[in-house]
């Protein structure tokens, strides 16, 4: 469990790291993205027994790792994403791994709902908006 930890942390840290340049620069959003599907994949792995052995720090990696996805499914370049059904699935994955550690920890289920909400949110909006 230690292990999943320090990975999810270090993906983390170069979601934070990456972000502030993502706007702008391609290879920052990528590598952002990148440790973003990384994290959501070994969520994906993780089995019941393990979510009340996870650190409470997860809630804040899981936050940093969804506010990625997210941005990247939305917008107007995200139409054209070809991998858009994947980060729209890994983001299902984490939403899900929050809500499931939101059985121990409650306030991480309810960042997990609140995301989710966010996403509904700007996908109902991008849709009614007229595109360019």
């Amino acid at each position: 469990m230690h292990v999943f930890v320090t990975h999810s942390l270090l993906h983390a840290a170069m979601i934070k790291l990456h972000s502030p340049f993502a706007f702008k620069d391609a290879i920052s959003r990528q590598k952002a993205l990148t440790s973003a599907l990384s994290a959501a994949t070994m969520a994906q792995d993780l089995e019941d027994v393990d979510i009340p052995f996870l650190d409470p720090i997860m809630g804040t990696c899981w936050t940093s790792v969804a506010e990625v996805l997210i941005q990247d499914s939305v917008g107007s370049a995200a139409a054209m994403n070809p991998e858009i059904h994947r980060i729209a699935h890994q983001l299902d994955v984490i939403i899900l791994a929050m809500n499931r550690l939101g059985a121990t920890l409650p306030l991480v289920g309810m960042f997990g709902s609140l995301l989710d909400l966010m996403f509904f949110t700007y996908v109902c909006f991008s849709l009614s908006s007229p595109q360019s």
